[in-house]
């Protein structure tokens, strides 16, 4: 840990080249409107588009065996990448037809289930104006939440809440000059790539101790945080005078592709659909493993559903590689990629 990090309360510790899994590499984002995700994902975010491998009928099928894709929906797929971030997470967008139920409706901030993809931006305001030239509009312009150093000193983070589609808040995050952003930020960029994704999981312990426990996360942040008039407005139908608790969980070694869970206990809403794949949302996400089965052994153990067992395939964000998928507690979908080896 050098100076600049050494008072960062999400500051790395540990050594990612040995770590047991990777921060996220891929967010699964089940879509009824493919243009209005590109408007959010390139134009707004500055992430490059691509068509991904939806010809390639190898690619769907095992694609549609890791998401458990009902054999009669049909799908395109493109790829958004942070290409002048050197391993930022990409998204995966997924446009089905007929589609499935959205997984927030209404952007209901206190229902179960996935919420967000959260990016760095370098001017929040600049962030804001172009989402409303883009007709991109933010649920509360911007607002502020207190979070303490190391040394516990307290600093505001700032935070917009775009209204993404399918109910999903993208979300935009600025941090003070003297704590590193959530994702590194290219040279005359506003955005960085995705730096994580979060879910509500009221009650939750089961749901985030899954990744600690079994996956390998480490929490690094986990705070009870109050939700006061300022933010009233930001997460719709969270009312002010309430408390969440808010944590973060990373990768051994790294300092951003993390996860954030929200748990607002008794006020929480249950979900009305299995967040995953075919409903609408963020419905998946991708880690690299460095031991594939391991991790699977340890899954069953700890009761994990399995969706797709291990097959080989050339994955087209990691190459040549093993990859398997499973459901979290809360039934949301885990895609693992072990890379192949020399």
């Amino acid at each position: 840990m050098n100076e600049s990090t050494a008072n960062d309360p999400l500051a790395a510790r540990g050594d990612a080249s040995t770590a047991a899994i990777s921060g996220l590499i891929a967010i699964t984002h089940v879509t009824a409107e493919p243009a209005a995700c590109a408007r959010f994902y390139r134009d707004l975010m500055g992430m490059t588009e691509t068509t991904g491998r939806a010809h390639d009928a190898g690619h769907r099928a095992d694609l549609a065996a890791l998401l458990g894709l009902p054999a009669e929906v049909r799908w395109t797929e493109q790829v958004y990448e942070r290409a002048d971030v050197p391993g930022a997470p990409f998204v995966r967008v997924l446009a089905l037809d007929p589609p499935g139920a959205p997984i927030r409706p209404g952007m209901e901030a206190l229902r179960d289930g996935s919420l967000s993809v959260g990016f760095a931006l370098r001017d929040m305001e600049a962030g804001v104006a172009l989402g409303r030239r883009l007709g991109i509009e933010t649920t509360r312009g911007i607002v502020s939440l207190p979070f303490q150093r190391r040394d516990g000193s307290t600093y505001l983070a700032h935070e917009t809440h775009f209204r993404a589609p399918d109910g999903v808040y993208g979300l935009g995050v600025g941090r003070p000059e003297d704590l590193v952003p959530v994702a590194p930020i290219a040279p005359g960029a506003n955005a960085g790539g995705p730096a994580y994704s979060a879910q509500v999981a009221n009650h939750g312990e089961a749901v985030w101790g899954f990744y600690r426990d079994v996956l390998g996360f480490e929490v690094r942040r986990d705070v009870e945080l109050p939700y006061g008039e300022a933010m009233d407005g930001a997460l719709i139908g969270v009312r002010p005078g309430s408390v969440m608790r808010f944590l973060q969980l990373f990768a051994p070694g790294t300092e951003t592709a993390y996860l954030v869970f929200l748990d607002f206990r008794d006020a929480g809403l249950p979900a009305l659909v299995p967040p995953r794949p075919p409903q609408r949302g963020v419905a998946a996400w991708t880690f690299r493993v460095r031991d594939l089965e391991a991790t699977l052994s340890r899954a069953r153990r700890a009761g994990a559903p399995l969706v797709c067992d291990a097959r080989r395939l050339d994955h087209p964000l990691c190459g040549p590689a093993r990859a398997a998928s499973l459901l979290a507690p809360n039934g949301f979908l885990v895609e693992l990629v072990e890379a192949a080896r020399a």
